[in-house]
């Protein structure tokens, strides 16, 4: 796991700021999940029998709670580049959490009622009037290009048949199976956010234009000023620019300087450094092409 991946699930294994991100990407903003509500679950999934072994590591996973009881599950994966293939793997991933669920109720069936079940519940180990609780999983993308990667099995399996009824007929039997990606390339309003998250997505979404980064300082320095250390680090690892984290969280009164001009400086240092690049790039393919 590399660095950013560790510092993205560092930071969503505090319930407020995953309630939050939850609460925005499924729910409009409305508080169906309470930070108070939720409770770590370990991110491994094991699989072992006679036909198959598999493990399956997953990001950030919260066990939602209320009267004691198991409401929901919630899974938080992080994306910094599109996978072609992730509907798969969250399928795999979801019906693993599933199958998870199955051997506790088939442990704690054994335990209270031992050699008493029904026959055919006996076999099982798993009653009639056992229910599982539902599983979601949200994949928090923050590449820089826009998801396009498929989100429903039915983009992602083709029908090669030549006769139009046929085909559909046969497409239509695939079932509606679709996974939930929060890309922050196409949000453009994040009210929905009720804690520091909103500041965090904001700033990033300004990242690719200088001056819109410094619109947006402009008019919310007070809010970048006043964010915690952890979201301060987590948003300069987003924009890959550690070194700006020093001089976000100085609190020497001497040699503190503004956030917002250290900020427009990285940002101008950026911006040369890339028309640098560039150029270079075009001379070493102008070298190349005269060569060839």
């Amino acid at each position: 796991m590399g660095k950013k991946d560790i510092t993205h699930k560092s930071f969503f294994e505090n319930p407020e700021w995953f309630a939050d991100l939850m609460n925005a990407a499924f729910f409009g903003g409305e508080e169906i999940l309470a930070a108070g509500e939720l409770l770590p679950e370990d991110g491994a999934l094991q699989k072992a029998d006679e036909t198959v072994t598999t493990e399956r590591l997953r990001d950030v996973v919260k066990k939602q709670t209320k009267d004691g009881s198991t409401f929901a599950v919630y899974i938080l994966e992080n994306q910094s580049t599109v996978d072609y293939s992730m509907l798969i793997r969250i399928m795999v991933e979801e019906s693993l959490a599933y199958d998870k669920q199955i051997k506790e109720i088939r442990r704690a069936n054994k335990a209270k009622f031992g050699n008493v079940l029904k026959e055919d519940e006996f076999v099982c180990g798993f009653r009639k009037s056992d229910r599982l609780a539902p599983v979601f999983t949200l994949v928090l993308y923050w590449g820089d290009k826009e998801w396009d990667a498929a989100v429903s099995l039915k983009d992602m399996v083709a029908v090669p048949a030549a006769d139009y009824y046929e085909a559909k007929r046969v497409r239509d039997l695939i079932p509606n199976y679709r996974i939930k990606v929060f890309d922050l390339n196409k949000v453009k309003d994040f009210s929905l956010f009720k804690t520091a998250l909103r500041t965090v997505f904001e700033f990033y979404a300004c990242r690719k234009s200088a001056e819109a980064l410094k619109r947006y300082l402009s008019n919310h320095e007070g809010e970048v000023k006043a964010l915690d250390e952890e979201s301060k680090f987590l948003l300069t690892t987003m924009i890959k620019e550690k070194r700006l984290f020093k001089k976000l969280t100085r609190k020497e009164k001497k040699e503190e300087e503004d956030m917002c001009e250290a900020i427009q400086g990285m940002i101008e240092e950026g911006i040369a450094q890339g028309k640098a690049e560039g150029k270079e790039e075009g001379r070493a393919e102008g070298k190349v092409e005269g060569r060839t």
